[in-house]
């Protein structure tokens, strides 16, 4: 009985679930208020987390976005290898507030024509240039070149998309 009732129903389901799985996939998720996003024409986003904590992201024209990659503007400032929220004697909360986390400072620039590949993670007060390519997974903690090719952690050049 139950094996026919999931027949029955897994084709009127099939369309519901492909919509929510592709809206899933498809938007990007924008938190902090530290700075704003701006994104380019004809950038796919693809699942995009932007962290906008202690900075603003630039995304120029033409730039491809593999799932989960996070680009993170957010810091926390430490005094004396302690959270700075911890030499405060009022409550901040959990995150330290201003005390704690910067809204300026650490913006992150993506140059026309770029490429950031699944689960890349960008941090805050980077530039990657024209038509560079961050491989899947890497970590970027610099300025990325245009025309160049990182991965790994941290990210560090291993090609050149000129070359291909």
């Amino acid at each position: 009985m139950l094996k026919r009732l999931q027949l029955l129903l897994r084709g009127p389901m099939r369309p519901i679930v492909r919509f929510f799985l592709f809206f899933i996939n498809s938007t990007h998720y924008v938190e902090g208020r530290g700075g704003r996003l701006t994104v380019g024409r004809r950038v796919g986003l693809a699942n995009t987390h932007c962290n906008l904590s202690s900075g603003s992201i630039a995304i120029g024209d033409n730039c491809i976005f593999g799932p989960n990659v996070m680009l993170i503007t957010g810091r926390h400032l430490f005094v004396e290898g302690k959270r700075a929220s911890m030499h405060v004697d009022e409550d901040l909360g959990w995150g330290g507030g201003d005390v704690e986390v910067p809204r300026t400072g650490f913006d992150i620039s993506i140059g026309e024509g770029s490429w950031i590949c699944a689960g890349a993670i960008v941090s805050g007060g980077v530039v990657i240039g024209r038509g560079a390519i961050v491989a899947a997974g890497a970590v970027v903690t610099r300025d990325v070149a245009d025309y160049a090719i990182v991965g790994g952690v941290p990210a560090r050049k291993i090609g050149d998309t000129r070359a291909l």
